[in-house]
This record gives C-alpha cells, sequence and structure tokens, in this order.
C-alpha cells in the first residue's frame, strides 16, 4: 500500500472532530491529479472535497491550486460565519456563497488559520501552504526512505571535483536540481 500508516483511522478521529460553531470539520485532497482519494476504498468517505490540478489548469506548488480550493470550500453556506455581511450572499438555494469579492486577497484572507494543509512534499505542500498562512503538517513516513537514499547518495557524489560535476551536467540532457529540506529547517 502506498498510504501512511494510520491514515483511515486518523481521517476517521478528525472526521469526528466540531468545530466551535458545531459544524464537523471539512476534510479536503489537493492533488496534482496522480490520485483521487475519492477512488480509494478506505479513504472514500472522509473527504468532503477533492480539487486537482487537471480542474483548476495548475499543479502544486502554484499557489492557484491551494486558493480555489479555498475559493471552493469557502463559498459553501456553512461558513458564512467567516465573511463579513456585506461581502456575501446566498444563492437562490441558500447553500452556496455569492461573493463580490472572491479576489486572491480576499481569499487568501480568509485562509489563515482555518486551514491546516497535511502533505508529503515539502516543497510541494508545507513550502506552498505556508506562503498562504495555512498551518501545515508535513508527514515524512512516505518520503523517508527516499530522504535517506539521497543523502547516502550525496556523501558519494560529494567527492567529485567541480571539473566532473560540470562535464557530468553539461553531457545531460535533463538536469535535475532537488531543493532539500534542510534549506528551510533550522
Amino acid at each position: 500500500s502506498h498510504l501512511a500508516n494510520n491514515v483511515a483511522e486518523t481521517l476517521a478521529a478528525l472526521s469526528e472532530i466540531k468545530a466551535a460553531n458545531g459544524n464537523y470539520v471539512k476534510i479536503g485532497a489537493i492533488t496534482d491529479g496522480n490520485s483521487n482519494p475519492e477512488l480509494v476504498e478506505c479513504l472514500s468517505g472522509y473527504f468532503d472535497f477533492v480539487v486537482n490540478a487537471e480542474q483548476v489548469g495548475v499543479a502544486k506548488p502554484d499557489r492557484r491550486i491551494y486558493l480555489e480550493a479555498a475559493r471552493q470550500k469557502f463559498s459553501q453556506a456553512q461558513f458564512a460565519d467567516l465573511l463579513p455581511n456585506n461581502e456575501m450572499t446566498l444563492d437562490a438555494d441558500n447553500n452556496k456563497i455569492v461573493s463580490s469579492s472572491w479576489s486572491v486577497d480576499f481569499v487568501e484572507n480568509l485562509i489563515g488559520s482555518w486551514w491546516v494543509h497535511i502533505g508529503d512534499d515539502f516543497v510541494k505542500d508545507i513550502v506552498a501552504a505556508k506562503s498562504l498562512n495555512m498551518r501545515t503538517i508535513w508527514v515524512k513516513e512516505l518520503v523517508q526512505g527516499k530522504i535517506q537514499t539521497i543523502e547516502h547518495s550525496s556523501v558519494a557524489k560529494n567527492s567529485r571535483t567541480v571539473q566532473d560535476l560540470v562535464k557530468e551536467v553539461s553531457q545531460s540532457t535533463v538536469v535535475e536540481m532537488q531543493v532539500g529540506a534542510e534549506d528551510y529547517l533550522a
């Protein structure tokens, strides 16, 4: 399985939490399109929404995918108490907020502490979400083996000279560069 340990149990526990207004917390997924948790049997019942890159036209870490997810969620009537009264009206069915101010700045200001983003990719999930003032939880479990492999292989590669590196890069058709957690964590 490609799931981290205890994912279903954690989602079950989270889905039972109520906010101060009495509503259950909402659980969503923002994905680059490589997976849809609604199609995974043990996860399907836990997600209130899924926003994927294909729907939005951009992938993580582009902030627009996060903003679209927030816009979709905050346009639901249950979030009306978060919006200033002069900024919203309800549609004819009273289940969707119609705001004249769904600008990027307006949505960014709504996110703040109301949103917790959990992800396994430090740059695409954690850094990107932090740039929108979201709370974040970094789940390293799924990438821990990759991190150890990178650390091990970088020790061996560090023994080469600058000239060797230049030669290797100049002969490559594709050069991959990674920014790791060590560049962000103190």
